[in-house]
């Protein structure tokens, strides 16, 4: 009997934890990413060069990968979850627990009585979520977009699809990974809540819905909707 087959949709190079440790589980997968990632490089020279930070908020393996190799050594780094922080190659001194922007808003200290500086790196389609709760915790917040999130081809994709051959449910990590899928009738399994209503909105079918959001959330979701 053949093992259940879901597909994974995450950017090049972000599927690959999560495979594994499906396969350990019996489930089989496929790789097709509906985004690609683009880092504005420029962006994130600037942003490091004109200004200190006591604290360097990333909430996304993406915006990790994004400053890695620009980050200074004074500055203290949260990341919104285990996955992101070790996308971050370097110490961190955060990690929330809950992984969501809401976690990790939570998660941080209020600022001194002297104030403090955070810059929150992030996506070109994140919202306010994080600057806005850190500036409520006194710290003065400087937002700088490092990269894009780009929707890949529907017709590529959905020969993609297609080629993957029989699936049982269709992965996606983020709203704006639902909204970059092709027409498809095939079940999905979300990350989280906030992902499961955007794909709602979209018309798809969500079977299970991930309680935490990381590799070890996604995989008891994804085994809950295939056995």
């Amino acid at each position: 009997m053949p093992l259940p087959k879901v597909l994974l949709t995450r950017a090049e190079g972000q599927n690959e934890e999560l495979a594994v440790a499906l396969r350990e589980h019996g489930v089989d997968s496929a790789v097709v990413p509906v985004l690609e990632i683009a880092v504005d490089v420029e962006a994130v020279k600037r942003a490091f060069a004109t200004d200190h930070y006591d604290w360097v908020v990333v909430t996304s393996p993406n915006g990790a990968a994004s400053i890695a190799g620009s980050l200074p050594r004074n500055a203290k780094v949260a990341a919104v979850g285990k996955h992101t922080a070790r996308a971050i190659a370097r110490n961190v001194e955060l990690v929330a627990d809950v992984t969501n922007a809401e976690g990790l808003v939570n998660a941080f200290p209020p600022a001194p009585a002297d104030g403090g500086c955070v810059l929150v790196c992030r996506s070109d389609l994140a919202d306010d979520t994080v600057v806005d709760g850190l500036a409520s915790k006194g710290w003065t917040t400087v937002g700088v977009v490092t990269y894009s999130v780009i929707a890949r081809n529907q017709e590529l994709l959905a020969r993609e699809f297609h080629a993957a051959g029989d699936i049982d449910a269709i992965v996606v990590a983020s709203g704006s990974a639902a909204r970059a899928l092709p027409p498809v009738t095939t079940p999905v399994i979300s990350i989280g809540p906030k992902t499961t209503a955007v794909a709602e909105s979209m018309g798809l079918t969500v079977v299970a819905t991930a309680e935490t959001q990381d590799v070890e959330g996604l995989v008891s979701a994804v085994l809950r909707a295939v056995r």
